[in-house]
């Protein structure tokens, strides 16, 4: 159940989306597991850091408590799934490949041509 503060962090994204999409007309998804983070916060472990910049090796960060910048360092595949799709991700996979064999049929029936 999403506690009061997250439900107006999601509005607020709903609501920011909705003025660029009106603006704009079409927006990539782009960060799944950010977006999946927004609906479970137990989605990612989550630390403070310190962003830098090192010229020649780009960007870069260092643990620094109390920075109020956190990262990603690690994510529960399971429960990504349960949050974007309402599903394991055993029963993701099962579902593709259902999906895919399903096409190889189509594909080869249609390729046989008439009898």
């Amino acid at each position: 159940k999403s506690s009061g503060k997250q439900q107006k962090a999601l509005q607020m994204i709903v609501d920011s989306m909705a003025t660029y999409l009106r603006k704009k007309g079409s927006k990539k998804f782009h960060d799944p597991l950010a977006f999946a983070l927004c609906l479970d916060e137990g989605v990612c472990e989550l630390k403070e850091v310190e962003t830098q910049w090192r010229r020649g090796e780009g960007w870069g960060s260092e643990l620094r408590p109390g920075s109020r910048t956190w990262i990603s360092t690690d994510f529960d595949r399971e429960r990504f799934s349960n949050a974007l799709f309402g599903t394991s991700s055993t029963e993701l996979r099962e579902g593709f490949r259902a999906g895919e064999e399903l096409a190889r049929y189509v594909a080869s029936a249609g390729s046989a041509g008439p009898e």
